[in-house]
């Protein structure tokens, strides 16, 4: 990823809409698809990229008319499986989601 220098771990990308995203509770915690196409790497592999307190989550979303909107969290990560997975969003956030 090059967006904003590069660094970014994708931790989920739906391109085609061919992959379901309605799934259980172990297959979000392991992650399932594929890389090259639709992807969730897993709720334990999130928790544990993030459980040092200093990443950021960068959110795209491209619209079918192709207006690419964006959010940039300061701080962001998740629990782990005992936790339940919370989510904790701090610092600031800027882009052009909700807007």
């Amino acid at each position: 990823m090059k967006t904003r220098r590069g660094g970014w771990t994708v931790i989920q990308k739906r391109v085609k809409g061919s992959l379901d995203f309605d799934r259980d509770w172990l297959e979000y915690k392991n992650g399932f698809g594929s890389p090259e196409q639709d992807v969730w790497i897993g709720n334990d592999v999130i928790h544990q990229l993030t459980k040092g307190n200093n990443s950021s989550l960068y959110v795209s979303i491209t619209l079918q008319n192709g207006k690419r909107l964006y959010e940039l969290y300061e701080k962001f990560a998740i629990s782990d499986e005992a936790e339940k997975y919370k989510l904790f969003l701090a610092g600031t956030a800027d882009g052009t989601l909700g807007r």
